[in-house]
């Protein structure tokens, strides 16, 4: 029970860190907090937009295909905010759309690879424990 609760808080947990960090230039400015500005906040946030891969490929290698897609969407709803309203530079919108499809693209390849790393196991197990006859099983041949 308690492996399944860490399991379904890890993925908010982590979309509110990269999230604090994504928007965190934005907070300083908000808070008047001038001993934490630092250049690398105001930048194009390319850089800080790979730090989603990391909700994205878990909640792919927990939730499958499903999780990745639902992660990956959520991500996209908080970069929009700072692609239309925030962003000074050109082009905000299509970087950002470009990373999250291929963000997407690679947490649904390893939701597909769970899944077969998964089908192939129950194989192996169902092969196992009723082996068919003529085949090597255990090291003997039935």
């Amino acid at each position: 029970m308690k492996k399944r609760l860490t399991k379904c808080f890890a993925v908010p947990i982590m979309l509110a860190v990269c999230s604090l960090f994504y928007y965190f230039g934005e907070l300083i400015d908000w808070a008047a907090w001038d001993a934490l500005r630092r250049d690398f906040f105001y930048g194009i946030h390319d850089v800080h937009r790979l730090l989603f891969l990391v909700p994205i490929v878990y909640a792919a290698y927990c939730g499958r295909v499903r999780g990745a897609v639902i992660v990956t969407l959520v991500a996209f709803l908080i970069f929009l905010p700072r692609a239309f309203f925030v962003s000074p530079y050109p082009d905000a919108l299509l970087r950002m759309g470009l990373f999250t499809v291929f963000a997407g693209v690679l947490g649904v390849l390893v939701g597909q690879l769970r899944n077969e790393c998964e089908r192939r196991q129950d194989l192996e197990r169902r092969l196992a424990e009723h082996p068919h006859p003529g085949t090597v099983a255990g090291g003997r041949h039935e």
